[in-house]
């Protein structure tokens, strides 16, 4: 997986129109851990840059919202 190809996933099932937390957010720590580990390995193939941070943002208000 890419990272254009994670954000959108990402966006699409845990965020809202306007870049927020959907409500009754229903996700893992497995699952950000899950995460973490894809955009470790797109960091390792594609290097660290706007992407790949935008994506650890994502996962970082993942962590904040998961229950």
């Amino acid at each position: 997986m890419n990272a254009p190809s994670l954000i959108e996933e990402i966006r699409n099932r845990y965020f809202t129109d306007l870049d927020n937390l959907k409500e009754n957010l229903n996700i893992s720590f497995q699952e950000i851990a899950q995460y973490e580990y894809q955009l470790l390995q797109i960091v390792i193939e594609e290097g660290n840059n706007a992407l790949t941070e935008t994506l650890e943002s994502y996962i970082e208000e993942l962590k904040k919202g998961a229950k």
